[in-house]
């Protein structure tokens, strides 16, 4: 009931907050000490009980009513005097009232409502003092609890002409309840949690009532009944949004702090998961990520443009409050806005922060367009009503997902691997019509590009070297193949100095991890001419890895080159793996004589077992001694060389 009061507009409003069973009593008589107070103050007050279901309407034109009322803070007592039934570490339980407080500020971070936390001793609770307290309790202005009540929230709004509302919210906890702070299911026989009875309270403190118990969402923190939710839920913060007067509050956007913490999580997975660096420069902290991509939508999904949405997120930022919408209801179903339109919007962000506000460079793991896909998807989860680990969990998945693409019987794909030092791998992966029996690594010769086209989905191999052109059958022979281009660093191809470093090892490890975590079987590297120098130099570095070292008209007589005898002046011994070396008796390439593969043979004093194989015949050379179409490219033979390297690597 509102009275009018010498000018001052004063509303008053109780809730009674039940145990987790059925309140066995209601009780509605006014309190003997706020019925002495307000007849001093010459009013009359209303108690509304919680558990009634008033018509919707009224609760309606109760909140709108508040909304136009609403203070910007509300000044809380929280330094309480813990109750003799207290559990746990008391110590505790004024962090854990202030986490109500915070989380409640999180929510309500789009208006100006504010919970302030007062750390004076607490003083008896009086209505109409213009003070709130948190109090453990017998009484409620000396009336005892019902049976079955755990708390009572009383407000008392005073509206008064030319000067700011006033409000107080008195919060009654029974003190002869159990109390603790956790998380978690109420145990049985229960034990309540402090932070998520206060957080309730809180709740009706700005104006919020019980949600509709009929209704068929997701539970909320300010359902009737205590339950296993600890946290406040979107419909919470819907409904204190609209209640606080936030323009265009119909979706649930979760609180900041919940979506600044998934972003920091995804920060973390595009790190450790994804192996991706620190590489993506940008001007947006992760808080105002976290902040102004949420706002963005909430206009666009207000049926704003994006245009107008950046528009109205840029003058908040300049500090000229909160735009109006441009509908008050999201349109139903909510469609969300096309990703190239959520790139868009952190683009020209980012060149506000930077330019506006000069804001300094930071790198981030995750570059602009991952920000944009995987926030809008977390968002969208939290907005169709799921809490924030369900929406994690989602989002999560799908990441691991799309960069874990499943290798199935018969298929082939092409992906870019990410390096430890930052760089993509292309790597055309084909898979046999059965489960494989061991996974090869194809290390091509000259300057190590594979010619492709076709489709991501379904690439054809162009490249007419021995191994490129033969993908398909070492595939068809039982085996995964993993046929490796140049790193996006080398795009104009590779030379002997990368193949024989750290960095050419490494970027084969990122392709013996993607293969590892799809497979369980034996993954060999392959080398051919040239690319005999990247098979090796990954052999001797990734000894404990690799399962098994093969090369093809090896080059071990090169005419230039850091190694005077090419691969036979490397560690040879630090190889403890199995081998194969396959050579033609008619090579004439300079750098690949059929003497080197007996020479190499002897070399790998650590490797066994060794198989060997000089071939011989083909058909007439197409091209120079060194080309792939001669018979140092195994020319009209290459069924015979690739069954016989297949065969010893199974």
């Amino acid at each position: 009931v509102d009275v009018l009061l010498d000018g001052e507009h004063r509303e008053h409003t109780r809730h009674d907050v039940p145990r987790n069973h059925p309140p066995a009593v209601r009780r509605d008589e006014d309190h003997r000490q706020g019925e002495e107070r307000r007849q001093q103050l010459g009013g009359r007050r209303h108690r509304g009980v919680c558990g009634d279901l008033a018509p919707r309407r009224r609760r309606v034109e109760a909140r709108q009513e508040h909304q136009r009322r609403a203070t910007n803070q509300i000044l809380l007592d929280l330094a309480v005097e813990i109750p003799a039934r207290a559990e746990g570490d008391a110590s505790r339980w004024e962090e854990c009232a202030r986490e109500s407080l915070d989380a409640w500020n999180n929510a309500l971070a789009p208006t100006s409502l504010r919970f302030v936390a007062h750390l004076q001793p607490s003083h008896r609770p009086l209505a109409f003092d213009g003070r709130s307290s948190l109090a453990f309790a017998s009484d409620v202005f000396g009336l005892p609890f019902s049976p079955g009540l755990l708390s009572v929230t009383q407000t008392d709004t005073t509206a008064r002409p030319g000067l700011p509302d006033a409000m107080d919210a008195d919060i009654f906890l029974n003190h002869a309840a159990p109390f603790n702070c956790y998380r978690g299911v109420i145990p049985t026989p229960p034990v309540y949690d402090l932070q998520r009875t206060l957080s309730h309270a809180l709740g009706h403190a700005i104006g919020l009532g019980h949600p509709d118990p009929t209704r068929t969402v997701a539970p909320a923190l300010m359902d009737v009944h205590p339950g296993a939710v600890d946290t406040l839920q979107p419909v919470d913060i819907q409904e204190a949004l609209r209640v606080a007067g936030a323009a265009g509050t119909g979706l649930p956007f979760p609180p900041r702090n919940e979506t600044l913490t998934f972003y920091e999580s995804l920060e973390t997975t595009y790190r450790d998961t994804l192996l991706r660096t620190q590489i993506n420069p940008g001007y947006v902290d992760a808080e105002g990520v976290a902040v102004w991509f949420p706002e963005w939508l909430r206009y666009v999904l207000h049926s704003c443009t994006a245009p107008e949405a950046t528009t109205r997120v840029l003058m908040q930022i300049r500090g000229q409050g909160i735009q109006p919408v441009c509908e008050d209801l999201a349109p139903e179903p909510v469609a969300f806005p096309p990703r190239n339109l959520s790139l868009d919007f952190l683009t020209q962000l980012d060149a506000f922060y930077r330019d506006a506000l000069a804001r300094p460079v930071a790198w981030s793991h995750v570059d602009q367009e991952g920000k944009a896909v995987w926030l809008q998807e977390y968002l969208r989860y939290r907005v169709d009503g799921q809490s924030d680990t369900d929406a994690q969990n989602q989002v999560f998945t799908q990441i691991d997902d799309a960069a874990s693409p499943q290798i199935t019987p018969s298929s082939r794909v092409v992906v870019d691997i990410l390096t430890p030092r930052g760089v993509t791998l292309p790597v055309v992966v084909l898979s046999p019509p059965a489960s494989p029996q061991a996974a090869v690594i194809l290390l091509e010769g000259g300057d190590g590009i594979i010619e492709l086209s076709g489709s991501i989905d379904d690439p054809q191999i162009d490249s007419p070297g021995f191994l490129a052109r033969n993908a398909d059958a070492f595939a068809a022979a039982g085996l995964l193949v993993a046929l490796v281009g140049v790193p996006s660093d080398y795009e104009t191809g590779i030379d002997i100095n990368y193949r024989i470093s750290s960095q050419q090892s490494n970027d084969i490890a990122s392709v013996v991890t993607w293969l590892d975590a799809r497979s369980s079987i034996p993954v060999w590297v392959l080398g051919m001419s040239l690319g005999s120098y990247s098979a090796t130099n990954s052999a001797i570095r990734l000894n404990d890895i690799i399962d098994g070292f093969a090369v093809c008209s090896a080059s071990t007589a090169p005419t230039g080159g850091p190694y005077p005898q090419g691969i036979l002046d490397m560690d040879l011994t630090a190889i403890t793996m199995p081998a194969v070396i396959v050579g033609h008796h008619d090579d004439t390439c300079p750098g690949t004589p059929p003497a080197g593969v007996s020479a190499l043979a002897e070399a790998l004093t650590s490797s066994s077992p060794i198989v060997h194989q000089l071939f011989s015949g083909g058909l007439p050379a197409r091209s120079d001694a060194c080309g792939p179409t001669s018979a140092h490219g195994y020319f009209g033979i290459d069924e015979e060389v690739v069954a016989f390297i297949a065969g010893a690597i199974r």
